[in-house]
C-alpha cells in the first residue's frame, strides 16, 4: 500500500466512524489525497484502491464494533522521506494518555514457509539466490503470488515503529503508548495460519481472518472509547524539528547567519580548522570527539565548519546517526547538498585519506557496523573506522543521554575507546552551555538530574549572576 512517488505526506486522516459511515466517500477521499500528494498527481493503481476498500474497512468496522470509533486512523502515514505506513491508529489508552498503533495490512490469502535454512550463508543470497541462514529465514516468508520472498509482516511492523520513534519526538515519552500488528483479514487458508506463531519480532503480534477476537482483544487493550483528537493533533504537530535551525542551514553552510559562537562552541570551529589548515604529518591522527547534551549547539557548530571548510575550498561531508536531521539540514541547504551524505557513501566511494573533513553529527545514533538494510548489519568495519579512516580531520559529535535503539551502541566512551583502538588520538571539546532554557546551566542540571531520580537542592543564587528561573 506504499505511494510510491510521493513528495508530500498523504493528508488522509478520519476518526474510524466516519469511515465506516460512508467508505465509498472515504476512498474517493483517499484517491484525491493521494493525487495531492503526489508530485506528478498521479492517481493510485486500481489494486491500491481495493485494498483501501478492504483492508480499512476491515479494521475501522472491528473498531467502531468494539465502541472506539473515536479512534481516529490515518492511512498511508508518512513524514519526511520515510516510507509510507499502511495505517497508524491515534487515540486514548485505557489508564490515560496518548495511544498509537501501527497497523501493517497485508490483502494475502495463501503464504508458503521460507525455503530452509541454510548453514552456510554467512552472506544471506550471495549472487541474487534465495538463500537464507537460520536467523534470516525467521523473518521472511515465502509469496507464491509475487514467486519470491517477502519480509515477514512483523519486521514490517518494526520497521515502521523505529521509523515513527525517528520522526516524532513525542515517542520520547515513555508514558505515550505505541504499539504495532500486521493483520492479514484475507488469510483463511488454515495451512497458511503458521505465519502468526512465528514471531521473528517477539512483541509484535501478526494476527490474520481466523482471529478475530485475537485482534479485538489488542485494539481493547490499547483505546478506550475517549476521544482520540489529541492523539490525531499531536500526531500531526509534535515533528521532531530542527526549525530553528532549518531556516538558517543555507545561510550558516553559506557563512551568513543570525547565530554567534559563544566560548566552546568558537574553540571547536577554531581548533578545528586550525587542523585542516596544518594537517600535521607526524603523529597519531587527531580525531575530535565535541560532547554536549541537548541544546549545546552541537550541530550549529557542525554545520558552521562544514560552511567555513566549504568555504575554503576543502573537502567537506556532514553524515549523521539520525536520518530525519540529515535530510532536514539537506533539504535546506541549497547549493551544497552534496555535502551531506550516508554513511554507506562514504564507505563504499571513498579512499582512506580522501576526505579532507567528516563531520558525524548524532554519533550516539550510530549502529556498530554500515547497515546492509533495515534490519542487517554489513560484514567489515565499524561505523567508526569509516569516518576516521576516510577523512584527514574526523569530527564526532556526541550525547550520551540521547541513544533511542539498542543498536545505537556508540556511547562516549565506546566511542573514545573505538578511535583509541584505531590508533588515533581523541581530542575532546566539552559545550556544556545549553543554548535552551535561557542559557541556565543550573536549570539544565536541576531538570536532568530531578528526571533521573538523582535530585538536587535548588540554588538559584550562588554568585553575582542571578538565575533566570524562580522555582
Amino acid at each position: 500500500m506504499a505511494a510510491k512517488g510521493s513528495s508530500t505526506p498523504l493528508e488522509a486522516y478520519w476518526p474510524a466512524a466516519e469511515l465506516v459511515r460512508d467508505m465509498d466517500r472515504s476512498v474517493r477521499k483517499i484517491e484525491e489525497c493521494y493525487r495531492a500528494a503526489h508530485r506528478r498527481g498521479r492517481g493510485p493503481s486500481q489494486s491500491e484502491v481495493e485494498s483501501w476498500r478492504e483492508s480499512l474497512y476491515e479494521v475501522a468496522a472491528s473498531l467502531v464494533d468494539l465502541g472506539l470509533g473515536q479512534v481516529w486512523m490515518f492511512v498511508e502515514y508518512r513524514v519526511g522521506d520515510m516510507a509510507p505506513i499502511d495505517v497508524v491508529l491515534a487515540g486514548t489508552h485505557p489508564s490515560g494518555g496518548l495511544s498509537y498503533a501501527v497497523i501493517e495490512l497485508k490483502q494475502w490469502s495463501a503464504i508458503e514457509r521460507p525455503n530452509a535454512p541454510d548453514p552456510e550463508c554467512p552472506s544471506c543470497g550471495p549472487g541474487g539466490v534465495d538463500r537464507y541462514c537460520r536467523r534470516c529465514t525467521l523473518r521472511r516468508v515465502y509469496a507464491p503470488f509475487y514467486g519470491k520472498h517477502k519480509a515477514h509482516p512483523a519486521v514490517q511492523v518494526r520497521k515502521n515503529l523505529r521509523t515513527l520513534q525517528r520522526y516524532h519526538s513525542m515517542f520520547d515519552d515513555r508514558y505515550v503508548n505505541l504499539v504495532g500488528a500486521a493483520y492479514l483479514h484475507n488469510l483463511k487458508d488454515p495451512d497458511s495460519q503458521w505465519i502468526s506463531q512465528v514471531a521473528p519480532c517477539p512483541d509484535i503480534k501478526t494476527f490474520t481472518a481466523r482471529q478475530p477476537s485475537d485482534l479485538r482483544s489488542f485494539l481493547r487493550m490499547n483505546f478506550s472509547a475517549v476521544s482520540g483528537e489529541k492523539s490525531a493533533q499531536a500526531l500531526l504537530e509534535r515533528r521532531r524539528s530542527h526549525s530553528l535551525l532549518t531556516d538558517e542551514v543555507g545561510a550558516i553552510v553559506n557563512g551568513h547567519t543570525r547565530f554567534s559562537l559563544v566560548e566552546n562552541q568558537l574553540r571547536a570551529v577554531t581548533d578545528v580548522m586550525d587542523a585542516l589548515r596544518t594537517r600535521a604529518s607526524f603523529g597519531a591522527k587527531k580525531v575530535f570527539v565535541v560532547h554536549g547534551r541537548a541544546g549545546t549547539g552541537k550541530s550549529l557548530v557542525a554545520l558552521t565548519l562544514l560552511g567555513d571548510a566549504h568555504g575554503d575550498d576543502y573537502a567537506a561531508r556532514y553524515v549523521s546517526g539520525g536520518v530525519a536531521s540529515r535530510e532536514t539540514f539537506k533539504r535546506a541547504a541549497r547549493g551544497v547538498r552534496g555535502t551531506f551524505a550516508t554513511l554507506n557513501s562514504i564507505a563504499d566511494g571513498v579512499r582512506a585519506d580522501e576526505l579532507d573533513l567528516i563531520l558525524c553529527d548524532e554519533a550516539h545514533r550510530l549502529t556498530e557496523r554500515p547497515m546492509a538494510g533495515s534490519f542487517v548489519m554489513r560484514p567489515g568495519e565499524s561505523t567508526v573506522s569509516v569516518i576516521v579512516t576516510r577523512a584527514k580531520v574526523p569530527v564526532f559529535f556526541v550525547d550520551g543521554d540521547q541513544r533511542l535503539f539498542g543498536e545505537e551502541v556508540w556511547t562516549p566512551e565506546a566511542l573514545v575507546k573505538e578511535i583509541q583502538h584505531l590508533g588515533a588520538e581523541v581530542v575532546p571539546i566539552s559545550l556544556d552551555r545549553p543554548l535552551r532554557a535561557v542559557g541556565s546551566a543550573t536549570y539544565d542540571t536541576w531538570s536532568q538530574r530531578l528526571l533521573s531520580d538523582n535530585p538536587v537542592r535548588w540554588n538559584p543564587d550562588v554568585d553575582d549572576d542571578p538565575e533566570p528561573f524562580e522555582l
